[in-house]
């Protein structure tokens, strides 16, 4: 699982250039998301199906598929996705000082700002 997440957070580095508006962070985390569940899935295959290794089993869950994906967790990459482009711009700005655009947000209107700095 530790080679998934790597691999995760690295495409979401490579596709986290340049982003600048809310917009683009909602899609880059739906594409992410996308990502992660393809990855689970074909682990799922070859490890728990495959292998008989059972590590993970979603068949209780709504909306599974063969039992290694499901709805809910994909709803959950997607909300950690958001949140690791949000570390992954602070980590490039602030401690490789990667000129990329910082998200910073607004507590008064809740609403996520998008500032270049």
């Amino acid at each position: 699982m530790g080679v998934i997440s790597g691999s995760a957070m690295l495409f979401i580095h490579m596709i986290n250039k340049n982003v600048s508006s809310v917009t683009r962070v909602l899609f880059h985390s739906i594409i992410s998301a996308y990502f992660i569940t393809g990855a689970e899935f074909i682990t799922g295959e070859i490890l728990n199906i495959g292998l008989n290794m059972k590590i993970w089993d979603y068949t209780d869950m709504l909306f599974n598929i063969d039992g290694q994906i499901c709805l809910l967790f994909s709803i959950i990459w997607f909300m950690l996705s958001f949140m690791a482009s949000y570390i992954d711009i602070l980590l490039c700005r602030n401690i490789f000082s990667e000129n990329k655009n910082c998200l910073c947000t607004d507590t008064v209107n809740g609403a996520a700002l998008f500032t270049k700095k």
